[in-house]
């Protein structure tokens, strides 16, 4: 049970809590599809690369 359901005195408090939250999830879902794509792209392009490639 939470607190909002169980009759929290400070429930002000736990609803900005949730909306908080709420906002985070809805932020870091989509920032979170992308670095996932950069990262996979990425890769594609380090597979490409020879040893050689990084001699300076």
């Amino acid at each position: 049970m939470t607190a909002l359901e169980s009759g929290t005195e400070d429930k002000a408090f736990y609803e900005r809590k949730l909306k908080t939250a709420q906002f985070y999830m809805s932020y870091w879902t989509v920032q979170t599809r992308s670095l996932r794509k950069q990262v996979e792209s990425s890769s594609e392009l380090m597979t490409q690369l020879e040893e050689a490639d990084f001699d300076l």
